[in-house]
């Protein structure tokens, strides 16, 4: 059976989590199972427009919305308040554009850390359902088409 082993939202450079996928896959061939068959996932928070102006424009918004209920949540729980600013995450676990930059993001976390599953959240902070689903479709038309071509490659 395949593993799917799921990391911290974050697309990073600093090598961080490349370091984790490659001690995953170092413990996952020390317990005796075949490297070939170890999965790695990432998980983000997306949304797709036809321009980048207008997918921020319409995210931003309602992703500050949502980091507010989150912050609310861990000062509640914790007594501690991050209130990180939305605009800090579009460069992290928020992958926010038009399709080609998508494709990029995508394909940059694939490069970096060989991720095979990818879980992508749309409905975020009182989202439209009608917004939602376009941005949903606009990049089932045209980010997956890329990206299956490029996930056929190893």
């Amino acid at each position: 059976q395949r593993a799917l082993w799921m990391y911290e939202s974050v697309d990073s450079a600093s090598g961080l989590l490349a370091t984790a996928a490659e001690a995953y896959r170092m413990a996952w061939a020390e317990a005796g199972r075949d490297p070939e068959e170890a999965v790695v996932g990432a998980c983000c928070h997306m949304w797709g427009a036809a321009t980048s102006a207008r997918a921020r424009a319409e995210f931003l918004p309602r992703y500050a919305r949502y980091w507010d209920f989150v912050d609310e949540l861990i000062t509640v729980s914790s007594g501690f308040s991050m209130r990180p600013a939305a605009e800090a995450f579009l460069d992290g676990p928020a992958i926010v554009g038009r399709p080609a930059e998508v494709v990029d993001r995508l394909g940059r976390r694939r490069e970096l850390l060989g991720v095979e599953r990818q879980i992508c959240m749309f409905d975020l902070g009182g989202m439209p359902l009608p917004e939602v689903l376009a941005s949903i479709e606009l990049l089932g038309a045209e980010v997956l088409p890329q990206l299956g071509a490029t996930l056929a490659q190893p």
